[in-house]
């Protein structure tokens, strides 16, 4: 989703009394609850008319947070809607319409930093990396990539849901690491933990592994860390998916959206194509 569409909804709402903060606020309090006349209780709440009302039900129909069925019975897609309001907060909230506006038109994509601290510090984040990380898998509707050489059992376990959750929505997830086969084999267990749970499911054909060629490349590394989802937004960070990393160091990484997604994604998927990288039978995890 661009900026400019969320900068547009903000300020038709403004121009009528409200907020996108606000009206995603008061979908997230009707998730679960048995909505009937979506339209006029819109109309009640934000004292709008009628028209006014079907434009809003077209705009989060068009922002992924709720659906209409054939009967026009809507339901809240409650994932997507936790995580575009902590996006509108996070912008309505730290930056004027004014810089929004020029950001539009000077840098089209949105870049969100991420901190991980020490869990005994007093410095505060809005947001950590792999809170984050959950949030940016659950988006994915057609594809994801998750790129990270080192995992302990601890990491593993915070994202596995969170993996697993791609392919059982039909989407494919292209994992990229080291160690599965070749070198020390530590990665092998983890990958094999996520290929028993998706053939458990019935899932395991929409998962792809590559590991770091090191047996060619041995006296090369593997380092990168990136996340690629739908080809739309991306995490690109210090963080590896170690209790260490993700509980008692200082890691930071972005959420970018926009043009810059695309170029980065056609990267990755073009370093798949050479002798960097090998693609693992997943018959041998």
């Amino acid at each position: 989703m661009e900026l400019a569409d969320l900068l547009a909804l903000e300020q038709k709402l403004r121009r009528e009394g409200t907020t996108t903060e606000t009206l995603l606020g008061y979908c997230l309090y009707l998730n679960g609850k048995e909505v009937v006349a979506l339209g006029q209780r819109f109309q009640t709440e934000f004292d709008i008319s009628d028209r006014q009302a079907s434009d809003l039900i077209e705009w989060l129909e068009y922002l992924g947070v709720a659906r209409l069925d054939e009967r026009n019975n809507i339901s809240f897609q409650s994932d997507r809607l936790r995580e575009l309001l902590t996006r509108v907060e996070w912008l309505f909230d730290e930056h004027s319409l004014d810089q929004l506006s020029r950001a539009t038109v000077e840098n089209p994509d949105q870049v969100r930093p991420i901190l991980n601290v020490p869990e005994e510090t007093d410095f505060d984040v809005d947001s950590t990396i792999i809170g984050s990380l959950i949030d940016l898998l659950a988006t994915a509707e057609d594809s994801a990539v998750v790129m990270n050489p080192f995992y302990t059992q601890v990491g593993f376990d915070l994202l596995q849901e969170a993996l697993v959750g791609v392919p059982k929505r039909g989407a494919s997830l292209t994992l990229m690491t080291r160690d599965v086969l070749q070198g020390t084999g530590e990665n092998r267990n983890y990958v094999r933990q996520l290929v028993e749970q998706l053939e458990s499911v019935g899932r395991s054909h929409h998962l792809s592994v590559y590991e770091f060629n090191s047996e060619l490349h041995n006296t090369a590394t593997f380092h990168a860390k990136a996340v690629i989802v739908d080809r739309q937004q991306a995490y690109i960070g210090s963080a590896n998916m170690t209790e260490r990393s993700l509980r008692n160091a200082i890691e930071m990484g972005t959420i970018i959206e926009g043009k810059s997604v695309p170029p980065l994604a056609d990267t990755v998927e073009q370093m798949l194509t050479s002798d960097l990288w090998l693609g693992v039978d997943l018959d041998d995890v």
